[in-house]
Protein backbone atom coordinates (compact mmCIF):
# COMPACT_ATOMS: atom_id res chain seq x y z
CA UNK A 1 0.00 0.00 0.00
CA UNK A 2 1.11 3.46 -0.71
CA UNK A 3 2.97 5.38 1.81
CA UNK A 4 0.24 8.59 1.79
CA UNK A 5 1.75 11.79 2.54
CA UNK A 6 -2.05 12.65 3.84
CA UNK A 7 -3.01 13.02 7.30
CA UNK A 8 -6.16 11.24 6.25
CA UNK A 9 -8.21 10.58 3.01
CA UNK A 10 -9.57 14.28 1.09
CA UNK A 11 -12.88 15.84 1.94
CA UNK A 12 -14.96 16.35 -0.86
CA UNK A 13 -16.55 20.05 0.02
CA UNK A 14 -19.39 21.14 -1.74
CA UNK A 15 -19.89 25.03 -2.50
CA UNK A 16 -21.88 26.47 -5.10
CA UNK A 17 -22.46 23.97 -8.11
CA UNK A 18 -18.69 22.83 -7.60
CA UNK A 19 -16.59 20.52 -5.18
CA UNK A 20 -13.47 21.56 -3.15
CA UNK A 21 -11.50 18.39 -2.93
CA UNK A 22 -9.16 19.04 -0.02
CA UNK A 23 -6.36 17.33 1.73
CA UNK A 24 -3.55 18.75 4.28
CA UNK A 25 -0.13 17.08 4.31
CA UNK A 26 3.01 18.12 5.95
CA UNK A 27 4.81 16.80 3.09
CA UNK A 28 5.87 19.72 0.51
CA UNK A 29 3.98 18.73 -2.97
CA UNK A 30 2.03 20.25 -6.15
CA UNK A 31 -1.98 18.33 -6.06
CA UNK A 32 -3.69 18.18 -8.62
CA UNK A 33 -7.52 15.91 -9.43
CA UNK A 34 -7.51 13.96 -12.28
CA UNK A 35 -11.37 12.90 -13.22
CA UNK A 36 -11.47 11.23 -17.08
CA UNK A 37 -8.62 12.38 -18.11
CA UNK A 38 -8.97 16.11 -17.39
CA UNK A 39 -6.91 17.50 -14.75
CA UNK A 40 -7.87 20.14 -11.90
CA UNK A 41 -4.87 21.74 -10.72
CA UNK A 42 -4.02 23.30 -7.03
CA UNK A 43 -2.54 26.21 -8.57
CA UNK A 44 -2.45 30.14 -7.91
CA UNK A 45 -2.34 32.10 -11.75
CA UNK A 46 -0.83 29.68 -13.26
CA UNK A 47 1.89 28.50 -10.89
CA UNK A 48 1.19 24.69 -9.24
CA UNK A 49 1.09 25.85 -5.09
CA UNK A 50 3.89 23.77 -2.66
CA UNK A 51 4.71 26.14 -0.22
CA UNK A 52 1.18 25.08 1.70
CA UNK A 53 -0.41 22.74 4.27
CA UNK A 54 -4.25 22.73 2.37
CA UNK A 55 -4.64 21.66 -0.74
CA UNK A 56 -7.97 22.76 -3.08
CA UNK A 57 -8.71 21.51 -6.53
CA UNK A 58 -12.04 22.66 -7.83
CA UNK A 59 -14.11 20.63 -9.43
CA UNK A 60 -17.35 21.10 -11.68
CA UNK A 61 -20.05 18.73 -9.59
CA UNK A 62 -21.33 17.65 -12.92
CA UNK A 63 -18.20 16.12 -13.74
CA UNK A 64 -17.62 14.15 -10.59
CA UNK A 65 -21.10 12.99 -10.22
CA UNK A 66 -21.61 11.43 -13.85
CA UNK A 67 -17.79 9.68 -13.32
CA UNK A 68 -18.16 8.63 -9.47
CA UNK A 69 -14.88 8.45 -9.36
CA UNK A 70 -11.67 10.53 -9.31
CA UNK A 71 -7.97 10.32 -8.67
CA UNK A 72 -5.41 12.10 -6.05
CA UNK A 73 -2.47 13.16 -8.13
CA UNK A 74 1.02 14.83 -6.62
CA UNK A 75 4.41 15.39 -6.83
CA UNK A 76 6.81 15.33 -4.12
CA UNK A 77 8.95 18.34 -4.35
CA UNK A 78 12.49 17.87 -3.47
CA UNK A 79 13.43 21.36 -4.14
CA UNK A 80 12.19 24.48 -5.42
CA UNK A 81 14.76 27.07 -4.18
CA UNK A 82 17.22 26.69 -6.68
CA UNK A 83 16.85 27.82 -10.07
CA UNK A 84 15.41 24.85 -11.19
CA UNK A 85 12.71 23.04 -9.56
CA UNK A 86 13.24 19.29 -8.64
CA UNK A 87 10.09 17.33 -8.23
CA UNK A 88 9.65 12.85 -7.93
CA UNK A 89 7.51 11.32 -10.30
CA UNK A 90 3.75 11.52 -10.19
CA UNK A 91 2.01 9.29 -7.44
CA UNK A 92 -1.84 8.46 -7.75
CA UNK A 93 -4.43 7.54 -5.15
CA UNK A 94 -8.12 6.56 -6.91
CA UNK A 95 -11.34 7.32 -4.78
CA UNK A 96 -15.00 6.46 -5.76
CA UNK A 97 -17.62 8.62 -5.49
CA UNK A 98 -21.47 8.44 -4.53
CA UNK A 99 -23.49 11.84 -5.36
CA UNK A 100 -26.35 13.00 -3.11
CA UNK A 101 -29.39 10.40 -5.15
CA UNK A 102 -31.62 12.35 -7.54
CA UNK A 103 -34.48 10.72 -5.72
CA UNK A 104 -35.95 8.06 -3.29
CA UNK A 105 -34.58 8.85 0.33
CA UNK A 106 -31.62 11.00 1.25
CA UNK A 107 -29.60 10.12 4.58
CA UNK A 108 -28.17 13.06 6.32
CA UNK A 109 -26.08 13.84 9.36
CA UNK A 110 -25.39 16.51 11.07
CA UNK A 111 -22.15 16.99 13.37
CA UNK A 112 -22.08 20.45 14.89
CA UNK A 113 -20.73 21.99 17.78
CA UNK A 114 -17.91 19.25 17.41
CA UNK A 115 -15.67 21.52 19.36
CA UNK A 116 -12.50 19.28 18.76
CA UNK A 117 -13.93 16.50 20.74
CA UNK A 118 -11.56 13.41 20.41
CA UNK A 119 -13.76 10.56 18.78
CA UNK A 120 -16.91 10.74 20.11
CA UNK A 121 -18.33 13.14 17.41
CA UNK A 122 -16.92 10.28 15.07
CA UNK A 123 -18.65 8.17 16.44
CA UNK A 124 -22.32 9.12 16.74
CA UNK A 125 -21.57 10.19 12.95
CA UNK A 126 -21.45 7.09 11.87
CA UNK A 127 -25.14 6.37 12.28
CA UNK A 128 -26.15 5.48 8.89
CA UNK A 129 -22.82 3.73 7.88
CA UNK A 130 -22.40 3.42 4.14
CA UNK A 131 -25.67 4.74 3.86
CA UNK A 132 -25.18 8.11 4.79
CA UNK A 133 -25.42 10.64 1.41
CA UNK A 134 -24.44 14.14 2.95
CA UNK A 135 -22.34 14.94 5.73
CA UNK A 136 -23.33 18.35 7.40
CA UNK A 137 -20.24 20.06 9.55
CA UNK A 138 -22.44 22.66 11.08
CA UNK A 139 -19.59 25.17 12.77
CA UNK A 140 -18.14 24.91 16.17
CA UNK A 141 -15.67 22.10 14.48
CA UNK A 142 -12.75 23.73 16.51
CA UNK A 143 -12.81 25.10 19.87
CA UNK A 144 -9.93 27.55 18.91
CA UNK A 145 -7.43 27.56 16.20
CA UNK A 146 -4.02 28.20 17.79
CA UNK A 147 -1.84 26.14 15.63
CA UNK A 148 -1.95 24.86 11.96
CA UNK A 149 -2.19 21.33 13.75
CA UNK A 150 -5.35 22.45 15.06
CA UNK A 151 -7.31 22.48 11.69
CA UNK A 152 -6.26 18.87 10.87
CA UNK A 153 -9.16 18.05 13.06
CA UNK A 154 -11.72 18.94 10.65
CA UNK A 155 -10.16 16.49 8.27
CA UNK A 156 -9.72 13.81 10.47
CA UNK A 157 -13.39 14.05 11.38
CA UNK A 158 -14.27 14.11 7.91
CA UNK A 159 -12.07 11.38 6.96
CA UNK A 160 -13.16 9.14 9.01
CA UNK A 161 -16.83 9.80 8.65
CA UNK A 162 -17.19 10.12 4.38
CA UNK A 163 -13.50 8.58 3.51
CA UNK A 164 -13.77 11.25 0.94
CA UNK A 165 -16.25 9.04 -0.87
CA UNK A 166 -19.55 11.64 -0.34
CA UNK A 167 -19.90 15.52 -0.27
CA UNK A 168 -19.57 17.59 2.49
CA UNK A 169 -21.18 20.88 3.53
CA UNK A 170 -18.95 23.28 5.70
CA UNK A 171 -20.43 25.94 8.12
CA UNK A 172 -18.48 28.26 9.87
CA UNK A 173 -19.10 28.46 13.60
CA UNK A 174 -18.24 31.34 16.37
CA UNK A 175 -15.81 29.44 17.84
CA UNK A 176 -13.85 28.83 14.36
CA UNK A 177 -13.36 32.40 14.39
CA UNK A 178 -11.39 32.21 17.77
CA UNK A 179 -7.47 31.79 18.44
CA UNK A 180 -4.41 32.65 17.24
CA UNK A 181 -4.42 31.36 13.11
CA UNK A 182 -8.41 31.54 13.08
CA UNK A 183 -7.37 34.15 9.66
CA UNK A 184 -6.25 31.29 8.15
CA UNK A 185 -9.15 29.20 8.29
CA UNK A 186 -10.12 30.30 4.68
CA UNK A 187 -6.86 28.76 3.16
CA UNK A 188 -8.43 24.83 4.81
CA UNK A 189 -12.10 25.16 4.41
CA UNK A 190 -14.69 25.44 1.48
CA UNK A 191 -15.11 29.69 0.47
CA UNK A 192 -16.24 31.22 -2.61
CA UNK A 193 -14.12 34.45 -3.83
CA UNK A 194 -12.64 34.24 -0.27
CA UNK A 195 -16.72 34.09 1.71
CA UNK A 196 -17.89 31.41 4.07
CA UNK A 197 -21.53 32.06 2.67
CA UNK A 198 -22.63 30.90 -0.67
CA UNK A 199 -25.39 28.30 -2.20
CA UNK A 200 -25.25 25.02 -2.94
CA UNK A 201 -27.17 22.24 -5.02
CA UNK A 202 -26.67 18.41 -4.84
CA UNK A 203 -29.15 16.40 -6.49
CA UNK A 204 -32.58 17.86 -5.65
CA UNK A 205 -31.55 19.64 -2.37
CA UNK A 206 -30.74 23.48 -2.65
CA UNK A 207 -29.38 24.96 0.39
CA UNK A 208 -28.52 29.06 1.44
CA UNK A 209 -25.29 28.68 3.94
CA UNK A 210 -25.03 31.53 5.34
CA UNK A 211 -22.22 32.53 8.58
CA UNK A 212 -23.26 34.55 11.67
CA UNK A 213 -19.66 35.39 12.61
CA UNK A 214 -19.32 36.26 15.92
CA UNK A 215 -22.28 35.55 18.75
CA UNK A 216 -21.46 39.16 20.63
CA UNK A 217 -20.86 42.42 19.22
CA UNK A 218 -17.78 43.23 17.64
CA UNK A 219 -16.41 45.57 20.45
CA UNK A 220 -17.25 42.75 23.19
CA UNK A 221 -13.91 42.44 25.55
CA UNK A 222 -13.48 38.53 24.38
CA UNK A 223 -12.51 39.64 21.04
CA UNK A 224 -10.00 41.83 21.99
CA UNK A 225 -10.60 44.13 18.65
CA UNK A 226 -9.99 41.59 16.24
CA UNK A 227 -13.08 40.67 14.39
CA UNK A 228 -15.50 43.09 12.11
CA UNK A 229 -18.70 40.59 11.48
CA UNK A 230 -21.28 43.42 11.73
CA UNK A 231 -20.00 44.63 8.24
CA UNK A 232 -19.51 41.03 7.06
CA UNK A 233 -23.40 40.55 8.01
CA UNK A 234 -24.49 43.43 6.23
CA UNK A 235 -22.49 42.42 2.89
CA UNK A 236 -23.96 38.39 3.66
CA UNK A 237 -27.47 40.88 3.44
CA UNK A 238 -26.24 41.90 -0.25
CA UNK A 239 -25.43 38.22 -1.16
CA UNK A 240 -28.80 36.75 -0.01
CA UNK A 241 -30.76 39.82 -1.87
CA UNK A 242 -28.57 38.76 -4.85
CA UNK A 243 -29.27 35.16 -4.59
CA UNK A 244 -32.82 36.15 -4.03
CA UNK A 245 -32.20 38.38 -7.73
CA UNK A 246 -31.64 34.79 -9.35
CA UNK A 247 -34.21 32.70 -8.36
CA UNK A 248 -34.79 31.04 -11.46
CA UNK A 249 -31.00 30.07 -11.42
CA UNK A 250 -30.86 28.92 -7.54
CA UNK A 251 -34.19 27.83 -5.15
CA UNK A 252 -36.91 28.09 -8.26
CA UNK A 253 -34.24 26.05 -10.52
CA UNK A 254 -35.63 22.95 -12.18
CA UNK A 255 -35.59 19.75 -9.78
CA UNK A 256 -35.24 21.74 -6.76
CA UNK A 257 -37.46 19.20 -4.04
CA UNK A 258 -35.63 20.51 -0.96
CA UNK A 259 -35.09 24.07 0.09
CA UNK A 260 -32.96 23.91 3.01
CA UNK A 261 -31.14 27.15 4.97
CA UNK A 262 -28.14 25.99 6.74
CA UNK A 263 -26.12 28.14 9.52
CA UNK A 264 -24.25 27.42 13.20
CA UNK A 265 -26.68 29.75 15.09
CA UNK A 266 -30.34 29.57 14.41
CA UNK A 267 -30.97 33.38 12.68
CA UNK A 268 -34.42 33.44 14.18
CA UNK A 269 -33.71 33.02 18.06
CA UNK A 270 -32.52 35.94 19.82
CA UNK A 271 -31.01 35.21 23.18
CA UNK A 272 -30.34 37.45 25.94
CA UNK A 273 -27.61 40.33 26.78
CA UNK A 274 -24.69 39.25 25.49
CA UNK A 275 -25.84 37.66 22.98
CA UNK A 276 -28.71 39.88 21.65
CA UNK A 277 -26.91 41.39 18.50
CA UNK A 278 -28.10 42.26 15.17
CA UNK A 279 -31.73 42.33 15.68
CA UNK A 280 -32.55 44.44 13.10
CA UNK A 281 -30.31 42.58 10.80
CA UNK A 282 -31.53 39.30 11.56
CA UNK A 283 -34.91 40.56 11.13
CA UNK A 284 -34.33 41.30 7.72
CA UNK A 285 -32.56 38.27 7.18
CA UNK A 286 -35.62 36.41 8.50
CA UNK A 287 -38.08 38.62 6.20
CA UNK A 288 -36.07 38.21 3.29
CA UNK A 289 -36.23 34.63 3.41
CA UNK A 290 -39.81 33.73 4.51
CA UNK A 291 -41.12 35.59 1.60
CA UNK A 292 -38.91 34.60 -1.20
CA UNK A 293 -37.13 31.52 -0.36
CA UNK A 294 -39.73 30.05 2.18
CA UNK A 295 -37.54 27.17 2.92
CA UNK A 296 -38.79 23.98 4.00
CA UNK A 297 -36.13 23.82 7.20
CA UNK A 298 -33.64 25.13 8.51
CA UNK A 299 -30.47 23.77 10.48
CA UNK A 300 -28.64 24.48 13.23
CA UNK A 301 -26.37 23.91 16.25
CA UNK A 302 -24.57 26.71 18.18
CA UNK A 303 -27.41 26.18 21.64
CA UNK A 304 -25.50 22.70 22.92
CA UNK A 305 -29.59 21.40 22.69
CA UNK A 306 -31.68 19.37 20.99
CA UNK A 307 -35.07 20.12 19.41
CA UNK A 308 -37.25 20.84 16.40
CA UNK A 309 -38.75 24.44 16.79
CA UNK A 310 -41.76 24.75 15.24
CA UNK A 311 -43.43 28.21 14.20
CA UNK A 312 -44.44 29.99 16.98
CA UNK A 313 -42.83 28.23 19.68
CA UNK A 314 -40.27 29.09 22.35
CA UNK A 315 -37.02 29.29 20.49
CA UNK A 316 -39.05 31.55 17.76
CA UNK A 317 -37.89 35.23 18.48
CA UNK A 318 -37.87 36.65 14.85
CA UNK A 319 -41.29 34.91 12.72
CA UNK A 320 -39.67 31.76 11.29
CA UNK A 321 -41.88 30.11 8.28
CA UNK A 322 -40.72 26.32 8.86
CA UNK A 323 -39.02 24.10 11.38
CA UNK A 324 -35.58 25.01 12.46
CA UNK A 325 -33.71 21.73 13.76
CA UNK A 326 -31.43 22.54 16.65
CA UNK A 327 -29.25 19.68 17.09
CA UNK A 328 -25.85 19.46 18.97
CA UNK A 329 -25.22 18.06 22.45
CA UNK A 330 -22.09 17.46 24.21
CA UNK A 331 -22.49 16.14 27.58
CA UNK A 332 -20.92 16.80 30.29
CA UNK A 333 -20.81 15.14 33.45
CA UNK A 334 -20.55 16.54 37.18
CA UNK A 335 -16.44 17.85 36.79
CA UNK A 336 -17.62 19.29 33.44
CA UNK A 337 -15.69 16.87 31.67
CA UNK A 338 -17.41 15.80 28.01
CA UNK A 339 -18.31 12.13 28.28
CA UNK A 340 -20.86 11.80 25.21
CA UNK A 341 -22.05 13.84 22.20
CA UNK A 342 -25.36 14.24 20.70
CA UNK A 343 -25.89 14.97 16.70
CA UNK A 344 -28.09 14.49 14.28
CA UNK A 345 -29.53 12.20 11.53
CA UNK A 346 -32.13 13.06 8.58
CA UNK A 347 -33.77 11.12 7.00
CA UNK A 348 -35.44 13.23 3.53
CA UNK A 349 -38.49 11.09 1.77
CA UNK A 350 -40.43 12.63 -0.37
CA UNK A 351 -42.79 15.34 1.43
CA UNK A 352 -41.44 13.92 5.02
CA UNK A 353 -38.56 14.63 6.93
CA UNK A 354 -37.34 12.27 9.82
CA UNK A 355 -35.21 13.88 12.71
CA UNK A 356 -32.76 10.98 15.16
CA UNK A 357 -30.88 12.64 17.46
CA UNK A 358 -28.38 10.09 18.32
CA UNK A 359 -24.99 9.51 20.41
CA UNK A 360 -21.63 8.16 20.44
CA UNK A 361 -23.51 4.28 20.88
CA UNK A 362 -25.51 5.24 17.56
CA UNK A 363 -28.57 5.40 20.40
CA UNK A 364 -31.66 7.05 20.03
CA UNK A 365 -31.88 9.68 22.42
CA UNK A 366 -35.06 11.60 20.43
CA UNK A 367 -36.70 11.92 17.49
CA UNK A 368 -39.29 13.79 15.63
CA UNK A 369 -41.11 14.11 12.39
CA UNK A 370 -42.39 16.66 10.39
CA UNK A 371 -43.73 17.30 6.58
CA UNK A 372 -42.88 19.68 4.38
CA UNK A 373 -45.16 21.65 2.02
CA UNK A 374 -45.00 24.20 -0.68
Amino acid sequence: MMNTPFITSPAVFAAGRCYQIMAVTDTELLYWVEINGKNYYDASNGVMRSACRAHRAVVPMEELDKARRYTICFRRVLSRKGPVPVTGEIERIDYSFRPVPEKGKINIYQAADAHQLDKLPHMAGKYFGKELHLLVLNGDTFDFCHEEKDFDYLYNLAGALTRGEIPIIFTKGNHDNRGYLAEKLAEYTPVIGGRSYYSVRLGNIWALILDCGECCADDYFEYGNTVCHHDFRLEETNFIERIIANSQDEYNAPGVQYRLIISHSPITHIRQAPYNIEIELYSQWTKLINENIRPHFMLSGHLHILEVSEPGGRLDTLGQSCPVVIASKPICNAERRVVDYTGCALVLDDSEVSVLFTDSQKRIVGKHRFSIHD
